[in-house]
């Protein structure tokens, strides 16, 4: 029993239940007042007979058969508390599932949730209202049969409680019958609340919580006790079951204003709850909202967002969107756990998104970035297979330390290494001492496959990336990747055909006669000229060796789909491009899978993975000092020489040490690489009310690449046996394993008057980097065997990075004025095992503010004016506090000999510091949007390099100081000249300069390339551009542009799409050393008499002749599509299907003497870049494209 001797209840936590154990039978017994009985939990579950008692006046019970589950709790005849083996067990035989679901029922009748009716018949019901008998249905009032009252004949009728018979609750684990129960459809407990407080509702009179008592009996009597799972069960419960009860369904369809056409993946939201649902492909919801009014939000990328009233008694709404042209409403992602409206935001963020990344195929994914990006310089290195490209944003922001932006990839940040493969072993090209990266390596963010990304966000500034910390000085690159949308299946094909050719030679002198081929040449020359009359042949060994047209393919499928709990993006690629020289080549393969899972209204698991495999066959290009690199042989081998197999056998070249023909026929050089990318995102809604919103969020990621680097120079290569040990075999072993762990609380406070929003964050971000360097080099090796064991010589070097970060980050940001009026406000604080003190904290703050101006005088839409001001850092490279043990150069930078280099202890991270300020406008109803920055930030703390006496025993010590300047302009400009249902023309442009200065230097000017110092090398001096060239006659160039301009062009007429990207730059000088080894060598295609040529002008110390401008104006994009009628793939069982074709770097307009003006062969360094020694030349693409969608 329930109660003590003298009938008093217990109180509630003791009756709650008894619990004895996983599995064990509960016994819930009915307890109340003489003749009152508690109204079971929901309809089906069983009505006490009226009047019905037993000898202690209690009501008696009977279940009903095909109970409802969520209805598993039974109220049992008096009787069977005190009968013993038998009796024991009329109760729910359900194991500890169901233990609490008695206790629950009766604790929710008592706190009120639930307004539960008694059953006995002639007992005033809490309204006052008496229930009338009913003479059809006995269980609910009326007459029962005399026989009823004969125990055998009652238990017959309700089967055999307690062993398995039919009086046991029917229907447990099964959803009730559509319509029953309301909001009680819901199973389990969460069921029994909901359909206990509908009826409590639906009933008049105030709620009575005495008139439900459950209880839980054990063998022994009436012992029950508190538990904490019974607590927890039962705050849950109550409080879920009261908001399922309160809901309503809506639906309805999104479609396009324009078009009509329905919108799918539209998310449709509840504002003030965390309910939402997102629409399928026939642009369909439904969702259950609070009962009473609500207000819709409906967003979508593409169109404005939109809210709509819904009065209480609509249970439908259609919703048209209207399109939002250059997405000012679209969401931006501006901290680790926060996202503004573009319109509000108060910095210069740059968004790519997916059509403008895909329109023309690349290898990767840096150059489908060029010329889109203002304040972004992107330059690829060479033109290599597999890339080699570098980033730079804003400017130079340092001289020694790391220059690329950090890369965030679904809120994991992810290496963007590049790891040369010891070409030196092969070319020697630092046999001088500098150990600087001269075999322009891949950067990892070439693994990337464009055609999984949805947008891509530039963080330029400091108060924007702020938030990043002491990683982001030199700005921050957000990637989001596709997600899944609601629906069925839809599956994307897309198969791409294509080639490439080469873009630009350099030529050959041709010799008229053999006086004139002796002159250049020598006496040797005299017997390739046996032409008649004495007459030199020619012979183009530049497009013999670069003639290849290879056919590349690529093929992308994906699938999407989903329901409102479950999403998923599936995609795979194969991709194969083949060089246009022989034996080089581009592959890769990627495979990835995002997951979306709620698990109920608040909770939210979010996945991904990638799975990557590169092969890139480089070649040979760039500088040498072995004669081995093609355009370090071409200057000294003249044109009447014919360097072409004859019968498989390579002649040999009698004017250099390479045949360049024979090198890349046998030459291997190979780099392999294994990546795998996930990431898991755990969320919660953990406080939802109409004013607040608290989300935690946790997100653990990984990154791992493996890359292994093979090089084989065969001894019969015509430069092998010069250095006494033919044939040279490389292997090169590198691993970078990095480990993420984000924690975020974002809470978003908005009053009932709706004055302003607060969004508050804060969290965590630790991040573990391990980077393993192996490589082995084998020397005299023989013909025809290739693993480094079977040479004679070997030696090798390793080494390992393990860094580690913390992080702690914080920001508010505040929303008022009707939404118009942004303020900003945050902190970094950064410690990491790279600095002098691995224990010290670096603090970042930042600050911002935008305010919008709606329809100030006529024709413009609004105006919005912003500031920011903020911090950043810029971590010393690894080592830069110890004696360093390596020579090898990660990242592009610059490494150093152990006993030459002496760290510092007190190493801090350079500091930058930008103000920025800026206007967006936006007119004629979205004809045009503008935008206008300007920013200055000023680097200190800078990582330098010094000389110091040879006494201290080293030669080098590395320290903080100086200071470094960037100024600079940013501007865009979109024009949506025509919008009709059958003409779209959308017409961008952008611009951007920057000037750069130091400012602050504590040592004299000091070389930082250590290259070309014929030419005045690069130095570095108070008062200069850090990137002028400094020698005896002053200032000879500037590597950065004087600006550099957009434009590009996007028609949609019907079904046929153009589109087109011309990328300008003007100014910016490069050092072409190609040119003067031609010229030094009397092969130049242009040379003339000696005393009137550019190398007379060399020899006489004017060294400016090869400091050339390398403008350029180049079409970087071309492509022209078609849409097929509708009916044309649905006969075939398709949707869509779409025929495409085009081209990349189709034109080019340059005063440049080189190959190319774009060039680098330094590859990632802040200083040392803009030389052209020797590179791999570049090419231009054409495709032939077919999408097709199922």
């Amino acid at each position: 029993m329930a109660s003590d001797r003298g009938g008093r209840r217990r109180p509630l936590a003791q009756r709650l239940g008894r619990r004895r154990g996983f599995g064990e039978r509960v016994r819930a017994v009915q307890r109340t007042a003489p003749g009152v009985l508690a109204h079971p939990a929901g309809p089906g579950a069983g009505r006490a007979a009226p009047g019905r008692a037993g000898p202690d006046g209690r009501a008696r019970y009977t279940p009903q058969r095909g109970a409802r589950v969520g209805a598993r709790v039974l109220r049992v005849h008096p009787r069977a508390v005190r009968r013993p083996a038998r009796g024991r067990r009329a109760a729910v035989q359900r194991g500890a599932g169901a233990r609490v679901r008695g206790a629950v029922a009766a604790a929710a009748c008592r706190a009120g949730a639930a307004r539960c009716v008694p059953g006995a018949a002639g007992r005033p019901r809490p309204g006052g209202a008496r229930r009338p008998a009913n003479p059809a249905h006995p269980e609910r009032g009326g007459p029962r049969d005399p026989e009823s009252r004969d125990r055998p004949a009652r238990r017959a009728r309700r089967g055999s409680v307690g062993r398995g018979g039919p009086g046991r609750v029917r229907g447990a684990g099964r959803r009730p019958a559509q319509g029953q129960g309301g909001s009680g459809r819901v199973a389990g407990i969460f069921g029994l609340l909901a359909d206990c407080t509908n009826r409590a509702q639906a009933s008049p009179g105030p709620s009575r919580v005495s008139d439900c008592h459950i209880a839980q009996r054990g063998y022994g009597g009436a012992v029950v006790k508190r538990t904490w799972f019974s607590t927890l069960a039962l705050s849950l419960s109550v409080g879920i079951g009261a908001a399922f009860a309160q809901q309503r369904p809506i639906s309805g369809k999104v479609t396009s204003a324009a078009s009509g056409e329905p919108v799918a993946g539209a998310t449709v939201s509840v504002v003030g709850t965390p309910v939402a649902a997102v629409t399928n492909e026939r642009g369909e919801f439904t969702l259950n909202a609070p009962v009473g009014a609500a207000t819709l939000l409906i967003r979508n990328i593409g169109f404005k967002h939109q809210q709509i009233a819904v009065a209480p008694e609509q249970s439908r709404v259609e919703v048209r969107l209207e399109q939002d042209v250059f997405n000012l409403e679209a969401v931006v992602i501006t901290g680790q756990a926060t996202a503004v409206e573009r319109r509000n935001l108060a910095n210069a963020v740059t968004t790519v998104n997916a059509e403008q990344l895909t329109r023309a195929p690349t290898q990767t994914l840096e150059s489908a970035l060029q010329g889109k990006v203002p304040g972004a310089v992107i330059q690829m290195n060479s033109g290599a297979p597999g890339g080699g490209g570098q980033i730079n944003l804003r400017g130079v922001t340092t001289i020694n330390g790391g220059v690329d932006p950090l890369i965030v990839v679904d809120g994991l940040v992810i290496a963007n290494d590049a790891i040369g493969s010891n070409m030196n072993a092969i070319t020697a090209a630092a046999a001088g001492g500098n150990a600087s990266n001269q075999d322009n390596p891949v950067n990892r963010l070439a693994d990337l496959n464009p055609n999984d990304i949805q947008s891509v966000e530039f963080l330029k500034g400091a108060s924007a990336a702020a938030i990043y910390g002491s990683q982001a000085a030199n700005g921050v690159i957000v990637i989001s990747t596709r997600r899944g949308r609601p629906g069925a299946p839809r599956f994307s094909v897309t198969q791409r055909f294509g080639t490439a050719a080469l873009s630009n030679t350099l030529g050959f002198r041709a010799f008229s006669d053999s006086n004139e081929a002796k002159a250049a040449f020598g006496p040797t020359a005299a017997k390739f000229c046996n032409l008649p009359g004495g007459k030199c042949p020619f012979f183009d060994n530049e497009t013999a060796l670069y003639d290849e047209h290879p056919l590349s393919t690529e093929t992308d499928a994906s699938v999407t789909g989903g329901n409102d709990q479950t999403t998923y993006y599936v995609s795979g690629l194969v991709k194969q491009d083949g060089g246009i020289a022989p034996n080089t080549g581009y592959q890769k393969q990627s495979v990835r899978a995002n997951l979306d899972q709620l698990l109920g209204s608040r909770f939210k698991v979010t996945l991904n993975l990638n799975a990557i495999h590169s092969l890139a066959k480089r070649g040979i290009s760039n500088n040498d000092n072995t004669g081995t690199s093609t355009f370090l042989v071409y200057p000294t081998t003249p044109s009447f020489v014919d360097l072409r197999p004859v019968n498989g056998v390579y002649p040999t070249n009698p004017f250099a040490p390479s045949n360049p023909l024979q090198t890349f026929a046998e030459l291997k050089n190979n780099e392999d690489v294994w990546r795998i990318l996930g990431t898991t995102t755990a969320r919660v809604e953990a406080v939802t009310t109409a004013s607040q919103r608290l989300v935690l969020s946790l997100t653990g990621g990984l990154d791992f690449f493996n890359q292994r680097n093979d090089i084989l120079s065969p001894a019969d290569l015509q430069y092998e046996p010069f250095d006494g040990q033919p044939g040279t075999v490389v292997l090169g072993k590198s691993s970078d394993l990095r480990l993420n762990l984000v924690g975020s609380a974002v809470h978003t406070y908005s009053p009932a008057s709706n004055a302003f929003q607060a969004t508050t964050s804060a969290g965590f971000q630790y991040e573990k980097r391990d980077l393993n360097l192996t490589n082995v080099v084998g020397r005299t090796i023989a013909l025809g065997l290739q693993n480094v064991s079977q040479a004679a010589s070997i030696t090798s070097t390793q080494s390992e990075q393990p860094v580690k970060n913390v992080g702690l980050y914080g920001q508010e940001e505040v929303l008022a004025a009707s939404q118009r009026l942004l303020l900003t406000a945050g902190f970094r604080a950064d410690r990491s095992s790279v600095n002098g003190d691995p224990s010290k904290y670096f603090f970042f703050p930042k600050a911002a503010a935008s305010y919008r101006i709606v329809q100030p005088i006529g024709g413009v839409d609004e105006i919005k004016l912003r500031g920011a001001w903020g911090q950043t850092g810029n971590p010393p490279l690894f080592g830069a506090r110890f004696v360093l043990d390596s020579t090898q150069a990660i990242g592009g930078q610059v490494g150093q000999l152990a006993p030459f280099q002496f760290g510092d202890s007190a190493i801090t991270p350079e500091r930058n510091t930008e103000i920025e300020t800026g206007l967006d406008a936006t007119l004629g109803k979205q004809f045009a949007t503008v935008g206008v920055t300007l920013y200055q930030k000023t680097v200190t703390d800078l990582l330098l390099v010094q000389s110091v006496a040879p006494s201290t025993g080293y030669r080098f010590r590395v320290f903080n100081g100086g200071k470094l300047r960037n100024r600079g302009i940013e501007a865009s400009l979109a024009v949506s000249p025509v919008r009709t249902a059958e003409l779209n023309w959308i017409v961008r442009s952008t611009f951007y300069l920057n000037r750069s200065k130091i400012v602050e230097l504590p040592v004299p000017a000091f070389n930082t390339g250590g290259f070309g110092t014929s030419l005045g090398a690069f130095r570095i001096a108070k008062d200069s551009s850090a990137t002028q060239i400094v020698g005896s006659e002053g200032l000879v160039g500037d590597a950065n542009p004087d600006f550099q301009m957009s434009f590009s062009s996007d028609v949609d007429y019907e079904r046929f799409s153009l589109g087109f990207l011309w990328d300008w730059k003007h100014g910016g000088d490069v050092i072409n050393l190609t040119q003067l080894l031609y010229d030094a060598f009397g092969n130049s295609v242009d040379q003339v008499p000696a005393g009137n040529t550019r190398i007379g002008a060399w020899a006489g110390g004017k060294t400016k002749v090869y400091v050339q401008d390398a403008s350029y104006l180049k079409l970087r994009e071309l492509n022209l599509s078609y849409n097929l009628p509708p009916q044309v793939p649905q006969h075939f069982g398709m949707r869509t299907a779409r025929i495409s074709v085009g081209g990349r770097n189709l034109l080019r307009f340059t005063p440049y003497k080189g190959l190319d003006p774009e060039v680098s062969n330094f590859g990632n360094q802040a200083i040392a870049r803009n030389i052209d020694v020797a590179p791999f030349p570049p090419s231009r693409s054409y495709f032939l494209s077919i999408d097709l969608g199922f």
